[in-house]
């Protein structure tokens, strides 16, 4: 017999169908839930619900469930409480974990806690705060209560007993309105007004105003004494001064101090009486006893005797009472020294100081001070010919001997050194001592050798040269971290200039320097700013590591200390002078050292270097020199090359040997482009050492003129007396104009 086989449909209804291919040689039975019947030769199973224990599971730990597991495909007995716990919500999970009373808060995603209400220490109180016999209750204390129950308005209560509130009445002084305390009345208005400080006491100064008075310590000492004597006693009053303080009358003074009128005390004078009579101003004058009167007029008779040819008054430099004096020692106050001059002037009579040997008393006529001349053409007996050849000598011996020249009251300079320029009174100059000469600032001189203003383009050379350079990569001009219009933008990768191949640029060993302004958009790694060639043996400016540097090839670097910020524009300038080289950062030193290199400069690169590395960022203003610019702290330039400053120059001061009223300077100076004498050029004197200074008027000789240069001379010219003289030359509507000598003399 073949094993029977039975197959089984279990549908969502609680129906089982089945369907056997064998019949069964006996009695079917149902067991555990399954009937089995039998009708019409068919068999019907199916669950027997009457055979299932309604209710209740004792344990849902216990109690299983049989499900059909489809991963592994068996069936699996899994208790009711896995099912409740897995298949609920996570909040759910969270809320069914708890334990304990109070009221349930949620106090994060799937996480739930029980709390319970807290009444404060005092205020409130709280009934049932967990909930768990009914709503929580909330109660004021008795306190509050009492505030709570409380109708009035615009009114301030205040506590008068155990839980007891009631209204504050404001007195006739203040009022309360709209939440407000005023003061009613003006006395107290008045004081409160006042600014309290120590030693202050206040006091009413009318009806409703009041100020403070110094209440000393001494006034506080005096005023807490309870009693007359203890007050006399804190001011010091003796025995006697008691006994007069408490004299009944005058005569019970006189005798507390033992006076007696006509002994100890003088008698009232009928004079004084007579004097106190008196009205009006004057003189007063006895005229008789106990008679006075006031005038004005002395009789002769009246006065001290005088020596004859003398008035009397005071000439000690003193206050004194006043003697005899002679009328020389009154003019003496005037003036006093041996060849000086009087003179009435336009206020007062005044002193002419001594001339110089072979000079004459000069006067315009009426109306004008007098004044010392030379006898002939202002030298001292020389022609105005001799005199202005004496003094461009002495300007071409300082040039020889490149440092001032000095002789007695006259002084001249050839500019070949500095050190006849007073540096701290001039300004908007430069000194070209190897020409012999100073220029104002800014104009383009025969040193430079290749400038670059980037303003229309990155290649055209202003310095009148002819130095175009190449460019490569396109680089663009704009007005991005320009210091003047606009600026060469170079992009670090590709983008530079390169020098044209003009010998001036060939160097050797000898002095030059440029100088740019610069704005890196970069300063990490290598940036080449001005390189002799892009070789790997170049020598040149660089950006290294965010810090200026110098390569020599073969030497090594030369670093700054100064960090460079990226957008920053910075004004830079290398300048070799013999063997010493700086490089300034801002008008300041940022490094110093010693090497003389020969540099051959021709076809050297703006922006571009050794091993390729390139400047990224704006460059401006590029200036190649043929001498060292300079070799101390300096200012950067506020202008453009080209664009002239107005110029200032001053000689240093030189001292006289007597006091000198009158000065005449001699100027030598480029004439290329004609200034307006007096108006482009003009000049000024001191003769008190720059105190004060008078303009001094200039007129043009050609006939002494060096070298296609022009010589103009000064009057001479009246300044204010002193013993140190100096000369002022200024250049004005922006006239480029050198000056080649200047000589001074002064009497």
């Amino acid at each position: 017999m073949s094993t029977p086989i039975i197959k089984i449909k279990v549908l969502p209804k609680p129906v089982i169908k089945g369907k056997m291919d064998v019949r069964f040689p006996s009695r079917v039975f149902g067991q555990a839930f399954i009937k089995v019947e039998k009708a019409n030769g068919n068999f019907t199973i199916f669950p027997d619900a009457s055979d299932l224990d309604p209710g209740p599971v004792s344990s849902s730990s216990t109690a299983r469930v049989l499900l059909y597991d489809y991963t592994v495909g068996v069936w699996r007995a899994v208790s009711v409480e896995s099912l409740l716990v897995s298949g609920l919500d996570l909040d759910l999970q969270a809320i069914a974990a708890l334990s304990g009373t109070g009221i349930l808060a949620r106090n994060a995603d799937n996480s739930w806690a029980l709390r319970q209400l807290v009444a404060p220490a005092a205020g409130l109180t709280i009934s049932d705060p967990a909930a768990v016999g009914g709503n929580p209750t909330f109660a004021l204390a008795n306190d509050l209560a009492a505030i709570e129950a409380l109708t009035g308005t615009n009114t301030i209560y205040y506590r008068s007993g155990v839980d007891t509130w009631s209204p504050v009445t404001i007195g006739s002084l203040l009022s309360w309105s709209g939440g407000t305390i005023n003061v009613g009345d003006p006395e107290l208005v008045a004081l409160a007004g006042l600014v309290s400080a120590a030693d202050q006491l206040p006091y009413f100064t009318g009806s409703g105003t009041a100020a403070l008075t110094t209440f000393t310590a001494f006034a506080r000492s005096l005023v807490d004494d309870s009693d007359a004597p203890t007050m006399r006693a804190t001011l010091g009053s003796t025995a006697v001064g008691d006994a007069v303080f408490i004299a009944a009358n005058a005569a019970a003074a006189r005798s507390a101090i033992g006076a007696v009128i006509g002994t100890n005390v003088q008698a009232w004078d009928a004079d004084l009486d007579t004097l106190a009579a008196l009205s009006g101003t004057g003189i007063a004058r006895r005229t008789g006893a106990n008679t006075w009167s006031v005038g004005t007029a002395v009789a002769n008779s009246e006065l001290a005797a005088m020596a004859n040819g003398t008035v009397k008054g005071n000439v000690s430099g003193s206050s004194a009472s006043p003697s005899d004096i002679t009328p020389s020692q009154i003019i003496d106050v005037i003036g006093s020294t041996r060849g000086s001059v009087l003179y009435r002037g336009a206020s007062g009579w005044s002193q002419l100081a001594p001339g110089t040997n072979g000079q004459v008393l000069t006067t315009a006529g009426s109306g004008t001070d007098p004044s010392w001349q030379d006898s002939t053409g202002g030298g001292g007996g020389l022609s105005d010919t001799d005199r202005r050849n004496i003094l461009l000598d002495r300007i071409y011996q300082s040039k020889a001997l490149a440092a001032p020249r000095r002789v007695i009251n006259a002084w001249a300079d050839g500019f070949k050194s500095a050190s006849g320029i007073n540096a701290g009174a001039s300004s908007n100059y430069t000194p070209d001592t190897a020409n012999g000469r100073v220029f104002p600032d800014g104009a383009i001189d025969a040193n430079t050798i290749v400038l670059y203003h980037f303003d229309a383009n990155a290649t055209t050379d202003s310095s009148g040269n002819s130095n175009t350079a190449t460019a490569t990569g396109s680089p663009a001009v704009s007005s991005t971290n320009a210091k003047f219009s606009n600026a060469l933008q170079l992009s670090g990768s590709g983008q530079y200039l390169a020098l044209s191949s003009a010998s001036a640029l060939n160097v050797g060993a000898g002095s030059f320097s440029f100088d740019l302004w610069m704005s890196p958009s970069s300063v990490s790694g290598t940036r080449n700013i001005f390189s002799q060639s892009a070789s790997s043996s170049a020598n040149g400016l660089q950006i290294s590591s965010s810090k200026l540097s110098w390569h020599i090839d073969g030497v090594g670097d030369f670093a700054g200390t100064t960090t460079l910020v990226a957008g920053t524009l910075y004004h830079v300038e290398f300048s070799r002078s013999g063997s010493s080289n700086i490089i300034f950062l801002n008008g300041v030193a940022e490094i110093s050292f010693t090497n003389s290199s020969s540099y051959d400069l021709r076809g050297g690169f703006i922006g571009h270097g050794n091993f390729n590395t390139d400047f990224a960022g704006s460059i401006d203003e590029f200036r190649f020199s043929n001498i060292a610019r300079h070799t101390s702290a300096f200012t950067p330039p506020t202008v453009a090359y080209g664009t002239i400053n107005n110029m200032t120059l001053t000689t240093v001061s030189q001292a006289t040997d007597a006091s000198v009223g009158n000065a005449r300077a001699l100027l030598e100076f480029d004439n290329s482009a004609p200034p307006t004498l007096n108006t482009d050029l003009t000049v000024e004197v001191t003769c008190d050492g720059g105190v004060n200074w008078a303009p001094a008027t200039l007129s043009a000789f050609t006939a002494y003129s060096q070298g296609g240069r022009t010589v103009a001379e000064t009057a001479d010219t009246a300044c204010t007396s002193g013993a140190s003289f100096a000369v002022r030359i200024k250049t004005a509507n922006a006239k480029s104009v050198p000056i080649y000598g200047v000589s001074v003399l002064v009497h």
